[in-house]
């Protein structure tokens, strides 16, 4: 029988590739791809040492979250802090919400736990939201934090509901793969017209 040689890894190193196994086996496969075993295997680590690193797969998939939302944070607040215009911004913030496996995984999350427990991820996503708020609020006529709140869910609601199941329900509703790789943007151009 032959044996792999062992790589040593110090810890930091070992999480980043277990995270990275799992950010992939989520975008190929949902969540029925995050198990320990399956991220184990293609993450080339042993199983007793990702339940080392994150106890169980609900740990491996809190920690998964939680660098989805630090990569979220920083693209959105990349977006924010550009001079695009209100509906460019609303078309990318719908773009990272759609289609990344974070949705699935928060919708998972909010199935899964109660609602009363907030992370300090789920904090800093309340500090994101509140950022967003106030970027969009200064770029409409009057300054409207209501509107832009709204606005704001519009977007978001749409971006979730897209990223759980927007492909199959479009499909269903007839849309074309254009229309449905067009949606984003009809949202984005629809938005300045509730301002």
């Amino acid at each position: 029988m032959i044996t792999k040689p062992r790589i040593r890894r110090n810890p930091e190193e070992a999480r980043a590739l277990i995270l990275a196994a799992a950010g992939k086996r989520l975008e190929e496969h949902g969540l029925r791809g995050l198990n320990i075993k399956d991220v184990a295997d293609d993450s080339g680590i042993k199983h007793g040492t990702l339940l080392h690193h994150f106890g169980s797969a609900e740990g491996m998939r809190r920690a998964l979250l939680a660098k989805l939302s630090e990569e979220l944070i920083s693209d959105m607040s990349s977006i924010l802090n550009s001079d695009a215009a209100p509906e460019i911004v609303f078309v990318e913030l719908f773009r990272l919400m759609s289609q990344t496996g974070q949705t699935k995984l928060l919708a998972w999350r909010a199935l899964e736990e109660d609602s009363d427990i907030v992370s300090k991820e789920e904090i800093a996503s309340i500090d994101l939201i509140e950022h967003i708020v106030q970027r969009v609020a200064e770029r409409i006529k009057g300054k409207d934090v209501d509107l832009a709140r709204n606005l704001i869910f519009l977007a978001l609601s749409s971006a979730v509901g897209w990223g759980i199941c927007g492909p199959t329900l479009m499909s269903t509703l007839g849309m074309t793969a254009s229309q449905q790789d067009q949606f984003p943007a009809w949202v984005g151009e629809q938005l300045p017209k509730l301002i």
